[in-house]
């Protein structure tokens, strides 16, 4: 998402230095990242011969800004501040998203914690001489504990990384 902002914020800059919208498109173009450059080709091609914009860019993340291109060409506004709100949302998005990352750090690192405390456990009965490895390995009961423990861990490992990842989701 910087990336893109930042291919738009040249594209804002060549705008308001005056240049013709497909031209602004094909020189920032030239130093953009390949999918920011490919959208601002397709841009510049479709500024250039009236094709709908919104159609032209194949890029996920610059659905927005030829939405917000189409709309300033629609109804006459000036494209430099319509695609600068676009990329000030786009930085405010990534602002925010940084700061869930953050605070989900906390709860990623109790989840792997929570993880692994049953090797911890099974460490510590063998260091105290009680043998857990053995009933574990040799015992039907044992396995059986084995396998459930091993599914319930695996469950809560998976558990956990859906809640944040649920949390995390713009």
């Amino acid at each position: 998402m910087d990336q893109l902002a930042e291919t738009l914020r040249s594209l804002v800059g060549e705008l308001r230095a005056g240049a013709h919208p497909a031209i602004a498109a094909e020189s920032v173009a030239a130093d953009a990242p390949p999918a920011g450059a490919e959208a601002m080709r397709a841009l510049a091609i479709a500024s250039r011969t009236g094709v709908d914009v919104q159609q032209a860019v194949q890029e996920p993340l610059l659905a927005e800004t030829a939405h917000a291109w189409a709309l300033a060409q629609q109804h006459g506004l000036p494209l430099a501040d319509v695609l600068d709100a676009v990329v000030r949302d786009l930085e405010q998005r990534a602002r925010f998203a940084g700061q869930v990352q953050a605070r989900m750090a906390g709860p990623r690192a109790s989840a792997a914690i929570l993880a692994a405390l049953p090797i911890l456990g099974i460490a510590l009965g063998e260091v105290m001489g009680a043998r857990p490895l053995h009933v574990l390995s040799s015992t039907a009961f044992g396995q059986v504990l084995l396998v459930v423990g091993i599914g319930l861990v695996c469950a809560g490992i998976q558990w956990s990384a859906r809640l944040t990842h649920q949390a995390v989701l713009p």
